[in-house]
């Protein structure tokens, strides 16, 4: 989809990022701050989530969250918040004609929030809640489990996160606030039908919006890059006696730009598609249903991964077959049907994921907030046309030599096997 991109540092010091989609009848505007779990202060690890539920619960303007809420839905606008170790994250997306009114109650409700002791206590309920509701989830506990070792232990267990919510006082929300949510540490992304003019007006009205604030240094927010792992294998008690739910990653810390394309397509040959080496030798086999792989990277790794739900029987068998065709692969054990195959299919599906003006905010966004090179999707699709053979082994042998200590496996079962299952992951490379 044609687009132009623009990026401006307004006078406040935030950051203001256009995507100008001609055209577009639907915009996306999502404003992060830098302010997530990784500032939280000492037993209170939740305070910037709990700070996201109350970022719409009433402002100077809107003392009653719920003619805040009617202003937004009355325009059948989606509105959401989301919290990461990093930032947090409030969206809003719509038709473009009502982009200035939505962009007006956002900075309203995010610059001038009242912080009402009855929204605190309401609203620490909610987040209970929704953290309790997660704990009896094996599969989401076993990743989260993962998550923690990525994060070098900064982020506590989930009991200890359900109780740090009870420690939060309204002081705490208060000087939390002041010192993260300065516009320094503001990214607003807005991607819709937004020619050059159009981003002057937006500026000007993000600008007053945060006027009376006092500029401040940004807050740093470099990437924490994973340790050696201190177990290669976490497990997890599982409510299915039959039933085995696992993810394997495979990774190497860091921002590895030149290596991420030729692993996209070798896990695309690995595990992308019904014609991958996994989905067919797994079905044939008779060991799962929904094996599958992908490959992601970022400011703080490049990682495989792959997973599955088999019968606590065929788990070690599954696995070990993963694992060799991992290595195979990686010793380019590849046909070139298998390589035409998989440049294809992540061509083809590359194309469709960029047709909307929300899908190009996802594409843009993640490099922009963290800081790393842009690269359109049309430049991302000539790199995949013309990644080789010889690249892709390359960048596999780097990631799978048998020296690189960054494996982990979690698995969710009843069963046990830990020293079987190190035994299988620690041997494992090319």
């Amino acid at each position: 989809m044609k687009h132009e991109t623009y990026e401006r540092r307004l006078k406040s010091g935030a950051r203001l990022i256009v995507v100008h989609v001609p055209s577009s009848p639907i915009f996306e505007l999502e404003t992060v701050v830098d302010s997530g779990f990784r500032f939280a202060p000492e037993g209170k690890h939740e305070l910037p989530h709990l700070l996201e539920h109350l970022a719409l619960e009433g402002s100077e303007r809107y003392p009653n969250p719920q003619d805040f809420q009617y202003e937004i839905e009355r325009f059948g606008i989606y509105h959401n918040a989301w919290t990461s170790i990093y930032k947090n994250g409030y969206v809003f997306y719509g038709a473009m004609e009502y982009l200035d009114r939505i962009v007006e109650l956002a900075m309203e409700q995010l610059n001038h929030p009242i912080w009402r002791p009855d929204a605190i206590t309401q609203q620490i309920e909610v987040v209970k809640n929704e953290l309790t509701g997660k704990m009896d989830n094996a599969r989401l506990l076993s990743g989260y489990n993962m998550y923690r070792d990525m994060k070098n232990g900064q982020v506590p267990d989930w009991p200890e996160r359900i109780a740090s919510v009870d420690r939060i006082t309204r002081d705490d929300i208060v000087e939390f606030y002041k010192k993260y949510y300065q516009p320094a540490n503001f990214a607003h992304i807005i991607t819709g039908d937004l020619p050059a003019n159009k981003v002057d007006e937006l500026a000007t009205v993000i600008e007053a919006s945060q006027a009376h604030f006092s500029t401040s240094p940004q807050t740093p927010n470099k990437p924490i890059l994973p340790e050696k792992p201190k177990a290669l294998v976490r497990l997890v008690d599982y409510p299915h006696k039959e039933t085995v739910s696992f993810s394997l990653n495979l990774f190497r810390p860091g921002f590895d730009e030149d290596r991420l394309i030729p692993m996209e397509l070798f896990s695309s040959m690995l595990g992308g598609g019904f014609y991958s080496r996994l989905h067919q030798k797994v079905r044939n086999a008779g060991l799962g249903y929904s094996i599958g792989s992908g490959f992601s990277g970022g400011a703080e790794k490049g990682n495989l991964g792959i997973w599955d739900d088999p019968r606590s029987q065929h788990f070690i068998p599954l696995l070990k077959l993963a694992l060799e065709e991992v290595m195979d692969l990686a010793r380019g054990n590849f046909s070139d049907q298998e390589l035409e195959r998989a440049r294809g299919y992540e061509l083809g599906r590359h194309a469709t994921r960029f047709q909307t003006a929300l899908s190009i905010t996802g594409w843009y966004a993640t490099s922009y907030l963290d800081h790393l090179p842009i690269v359109s999707p049309e430049e991302e699709a000539d790199i995949l046309r013309s990644v080789t053979r010889e690249q892709i082994v390359e960048a596999a042998q780097y990631y799978f030599a048998k020296d690189n200590p960054y494996r982990h496996l979690v698995v969710a079962t009843q069963h046990g096997g830990q020293e079987e299952l190190e035994k299988i992951i620690g041997e494992f490379g090319v």
